[in-house]
């Protein structure tokens, strides 16, 4: 697969941070007009939530997923950023990068991110891959996600950021975002079944643990309350006392899930 060099610095090291997303939350289309946002800082967020995929990268005008993510956020902002992750995984190359290249439960500097970044993208400049690095870090500083899944604990000295733990999440991690991960791959890879074992290899790209680090006896523990799912099948996974097989609903889109949340509330 050829790896692409371009894009990877659009956020002027700015992360999608909390504070902005309520606000865009707030607002929705009439977001860029209420917003005390700088040019740079405007420029960032609106590159976020298009690969986070709330905005339309054509009209710019929010989509149908803001739509439902808006009404869960009220009520479960945890989960929206779990989403929001998975999305970006597919739509951002630092995010991409980071869940495929550096292991679960391992510590690295920044300046070792940034080397193993540099041998990732020989042909990008330091500087632009370490913009991409400080954005993707100032996200982790400014969101959810390390409250709630623990994907990039930052180890600080002062304001400086020295090392970056990814750490992860296991039983605490939402059921429906452990099916979103998967329909996303079915989305993506045209599949519908797949092996449990093949979910952990290096190699696999999108899933639950290569995006969230859940253990395989949590996950086969999510699967199998993910059959009947308020009646509805949504996966099927065959085995013993451990799984082998996972078999997604031909008909349910990764938008179904999403669809099932709000209806909870």
């Amino acid at each position: 697969m050829k790896k692409r060099t371009s894009g990877i610095d659009k956020y002027s090291t700015f992360g999608l941070r909390e504070v902005w997303l309520e606000e865009f939350f707030d607002f929705g289309d009439e977001w860029i007009s209420n917003s005390s946002l700088s040019p740079r800082q405007m420029a960032a967020m609106i590159n976020w939530l298009i690969e986070s995929e709330l905005i339309d990268p054509r009209t710019k005008r929010t989509t149908e997923l803001f739509d439902e993510l808006r009404v869960i956020y009220e009520e479960d902002p945890f989960f929206v950023w779990g989403i929001i992750w998975i999305n970006l995984y597919y739509n951002s190359i630092i995010i991409k990068w980071y869940c495929d290249s550096i292991k679960w439960g391992v510590k690295v500097s920044k300046e070792d991110l940034l080397e193993i970044l540099m041998v990732s993208f020989p042909d990008l400049s330091k500087g632009t891959l370490y913009n991409a690095i400080n954005a993707m870090i100032n996200m982790f500083d400014n969101s959810s996600l390390n409250e709630s899944f623990s994907l990039g604990l930052l180890e600080k000295k002062g304001r400086a950021v020295k090392s970056i733990y990814k750490k992860g999440v296991d039983d605490e991690l939402d059921s429906l975002l452990v099916a979103y991960s998967l329909y996303k791959v079915k989305q993506h890879k045209a599949r519908v079944d797949f092996s449990v074992s093949e979910l952990y290899d290096v190699n696999f790209e999108g899933g639950p643990y290569k995006l969230f680090g859940i253990s395989q006896s949590g996950l086969e523990r999510k699967l199998r309350g993910l059959k009947y799912f308020n009646n509805v099948n949504i996966i099927d996974a065959e085995g013993g006392s451990r799984l082998n097989e996972i078999f997604l609903n031909e008909k349910l889109s990764s938008y179904d899930l999403i669809k099932f949340k709000k209806e909870m509330f």
